[in-house]
C-alpha cells in the first residue's frame, strides 16, 4: 500500500472532525480559528521538524526528502492537529478527553512508524503525547480567554498568526512544488518563477 494512503486517512479524520464540530456548534468564527491553529502548529512544527530535525515525514510521492517533510507536515498539521484543536476549543473538552486525544495521536504515530510513513531521528513517541496534551490544553484556554475577557493582545496575536499563515502558505506551496525559487547573488536577492 502506498505511504500517501496513510496521510489521506489523516485528511479524512480531520475532515470528519471539522464537519462534526461545524454541524454541532455552528460558529461563524470557526474558519478563522482553524487558520489560527494551523498557523500556530506550522510555526511550532517548523522549529521541531526543520530546525531541530526531530523526525521525518515520508509520504512517498516526492523525490526530495525536504519536500517530503514539508508535504507530510502540511498534511499532518493542517488536517489532524488543527481539526482536533478546533474540536477541543469549541467543545472545551476536559483533561481526560485531552489524555485520550494524546494517546490517540501516539497510536497514530506508532502506526506511521510501523508502515514506514514516518521516522524518528531523536524524537520519542511520548514527546508527541505530551506535546498534544499541552497544545490542546493551550488552545482550549486560548479560546475561552479570547471570548471570556477579550484581551486585546490575544486578539492581535490571533490576527497576526492568521495573516502570517495566509502570506506564507502560498509561498511554501509554490516552493514545495518547484514553482518558485530564491536566488541570491551577493547583496541582491531575486525571486523567480519556474
Amino acid at each position: 500500500m502506498p505511504k500517501i494512503f496513510w496521510y489521506f486517512t489523516l485528511i479524512i479524520i480531520g475532515t470528519i472532525m471539522i464537519i462534526f464540530t461545524g454541524f454541532k456548534k455552528k460558529k461563524p468564527d470557526m474558519f478563522s480559528f482553524f487558520v489560527f491553529v494551523t498557523g500556530l502548529s506550522w510555526g511550532l512544527e517548523l522549529l521541531i521538524l526543520l530546525v531541530l530535525n526531530a523526525y521525518e515525514y515520508k509520504p512517498g510521492i516526492l523525490s526530495d526528502p525536504v519536500a517530503e517533510n514539508i508535504l507530510g507536515h502540511l498534511i499532518a498539521n493542517t488536517a489532524l492537529w488543527s481539526s482536533t484543536a478546533i474540536l477541543v476549543m469549541y467543545f472545551q473538552l476536559s483533561a481526560p478527553w485531552l489524555c485520550f486525544i494524546s494517546v490517540s495521536f501516539m497510536f497514530i504515530e506508532e502506526l506511521f512508524l510501523k508502515v514506514d510513513a514516518y521516522d524518528h531521528n531523536w524524537w520519542k513517541t511520548y514527546m508527541t503525547g505530551i506535546g498534544v496534551f499541552l497544545f490542546m490544553w493551550a488552545m482550549k484556554k486560548w479560546y475561552s480567554k479570547f471570548y471570556g475577557n477579550g484581551y486585546k493582545l490575544m486578539r492581535i496575536i490571533t490576527i497576526w498568526i492568521i495573516e502570517w499563515l495566509m502570506i506564507t502558505a502560498t509561498t511554501s506551496t509554490l516552493i514545495l512544488f518547484g514553482k518558485l525559487f530564491f536566488m541570491s547573488t551577493g547583496a541582491k536577492t531575486s525571486i523567480g518563477r519556474v
